[in-house]
């Protein structure tokens, strides 16, 4: 079976960066991630994993350990430190990282996941998914 790279990712642009809610940015829920191909062994279908990653240490991080995660400016400086040792280190494995937020149980926020939705090409996201968008009147992203 026949497996092909997922799409590496570069990290956020700075346009992606100001999309985010400035309540979330003041939260010290962020992780950086770091991107690594997921095989369904079934399919062979190719999917981007986001491994978590501590913003201070550069170290696996766990959604369920707030002692790993940091603070949006914190991520937004150690991101181009990480992409460049990740390239660098592992150029094989290597695909691209990001910034992500943390949900928890004490949190206000909730996100919902949307798969399959979105037509890659033209960017057009189905009926269904756009009815729930718009119940949430929310922020929402690509991911």
């Amino acid at each position: 079976m026949t497996t092909q790279r997922s799409d590496l990712y570069s990290g956020p642009t700075p346009q992606d960066l100001d999309r985010i809610p400035e309540d979330l940015k003041q939260l010290p829920q962020w992780v950086l991630w770091r991107g690594a191909d997921k095989v369904n062994e079934q399919t062979g279908e190719v999917k981007l994993n986001k491994i978590p990653i501590d913003p201070q240490t550069l170290k696996h991080a766990s959604t369920t350990d707030s002692e790993t995660w940091g603070t949006f400016t914190q991520c937004i400086a150690a991101l181009p430190i990480a992409l460049e040792e990740w390239e660098t280190v592992d150029s094989q494995g290597y695909r691209g990282g990001g910034i992500g937020y943390v949900f928890n149980v004490d949190d206000p926020y909730f996100g919902v996941d949307l798969d399959h939705c979105r037509d890659p090409g033209t960017g057009l996201i189905q009926d269904w998914a756009c009815d729930i968008i718009q119940h949430f009147d929310t922020y929402a992203e690509v991911s």
